[in-house]
């Protein structure tokens, strides 16, 4: 997903650059981030107060992350991720008024309220080594999180819950306003980052933006979440095939039909991704056509068509049907041999007729002929070849061929 992350000096703007809030759930790892907290402001802070702690806080952290050590420049990774994703939120005041509300709900059902005063910004102070802002990352990173209420180590949430979450991104969909629901959606996974509809949901905004690369991000995570589902994986695949990787789709979605053969949309994905592959591996010409010119490209195509069709039903009239059949017909007829003249006509005749008159004048007319058949049985088992070879040699001929 992209989300703005501007000029901190200022009002925050769409950019190129975004943020991915795939990387700051990953730092949360299913807590949630007390924003005020890692900015060390109070809750009722206005813009100003806030844009200015997180410039402060950037100043310090930005610089850290080159540090050689590994583990401390993954800790600092993290904290500037979180630094990223306060942005975002706090300097949105719709997602800030979500936000307050969930922190405030927090705090109030903290059993601890010590704990939850400990990350306040008024907390007593830290012990010596941890005052300044360079303190060890770690420390810090425990001390801005609060742990979510579970129960038997799941989120203690409900369905009506996460759906009244998600509502304000559906509705965005619906609207065909897809930037402003994917910002829902990952909202509404910052507050239920467990619930696998949600992630999934946020890949399908993803798709219809167009954007498949991070529509496989939230099918992944949705996939991690709920292992049992095959849909979650198949839209993997599914993603994959746009994005123009269909052999790694055909991993996926082999296992995805093999334990449910009988869904249709997975079957059909498993043949567009073959269809794919056949038309990555077959040689490609100028005016946009492919064909085949080797007998490798042909054996393949035939062995990727023929399960493709095995997946369709034989009475599927769909393009996709229309396309895998004409591809399999073209591979069974590339490896049939066929003859075609090895050289022009003109020029074969011509030979041929010079060598038989040269032959019957000096010896006998009877030797001409017999010079005219051996040039005629050269001349047929020369030109009797596979008919991937034909079209190999015309397409060079006529310089056909696209550059790889």
């Amino acid at each position: 997903m992209t989300m703005t992350v501007g000029d901190t000096t200022g009002v925050p703007c769409l950019h190129t650059r975004r943020l991915s809030w795939e990387g700051a759930l990953d730092l949360v790892a299913g807590r949630f981030v007390d924003f005020y907290a890692l900015l060390s402001v109070p809750s009722d802070a206005p813009l100003d107060t806030v844009r200015e702690a997180i410039v402060a806080q950037r100043r310090v952290w930005e610089p850290r992350r080159d540090d050689p050590g590994e583990a401390e420049r993954d800790a600092v990774g993290e904290r500037v991720r979180a630094i990223d994703l306060a942005e975002v939120v706090l300097l949105d005041p719709e997602q800030r008024a979500d936000y307050d509300e969930e922190w405030h709900g927090r705090q109030n059902g903290s059993a601890n309220g010590a704990a939850a005063a400990a990350v306040h910004a008024e907390a007593p102070a830290a012990p010596a080594d941890a005052r300044s802002d360079p303190a060890p990352v770690r420390v810090q990173s425990e001390l801005l999180t609060l742990e979510p209420q579970r129960s038997n180590g799941t989120p203690s949430t409900t369905s009506a819950e996460v759906d009244a979450a998600a509502e304000p991104a559906r509705t965005a969909l619906r609207a065909g306003d897809t930037a402003r629901a994917i910002d829902a959606f990952h909202y509404a996974i910052l507050r239920h980052p467990h619930d696998p509809a949600l992630h999934f949901e946020l890949g399908q905004a993803y798709v219809q933006a167009e954007n498949h690369t991070q529509a496989i991000g939230a099918f992944e995570s949705a996939a991690r979440l709920a292992p049992h589902v095959p849909e979650y994986r198949a839209a993997v695949g599914d993603a994959l095939v746009h994005l123009g990787r269909p052999g790694e789709a055909i991993a996926v979605l082999e296992q995805v039909v093999a334990e449910a053969p009988r869904v249709p949309y997975h079957r059909a994905a498993l043949a567009q991704a073959l269809h794919d592959t056949c038309v990555h591996e077959m040689t490609s010409l100028k005016d946009g056509l492919v064909c085949l010119t080797t007998a490798d490209q042909a054996r393949l195509v035939d062995r990727l068509t023929g399960r493709a069709l095995s997946l369709l039903d034989p009475d599927d009239q769909s393009q996709l049907a229309q396309d895998i059949r004409e591809k399999h017909e073209l591979a069974r007829l590339a490896v049939q041999r066929a003859w075609r003249p090895p050289l022009p006509w003109w020029l074969m005749a011509s030979f041929a007729v010079v060598i038989a008159t040269g032959f019957a004048l000096l010896i006998a007319w009877w030797v001409g002929l017999v010079a005219l058949a051996v040039l005629a049985a050269v001349a047929f088992l020369l030109g009797l070849q596979p008919t991937w070879w034909h079209v190999a040699r015309a397409a060079r001929e006529a310089d056909a061929i696209a550059e790889p």
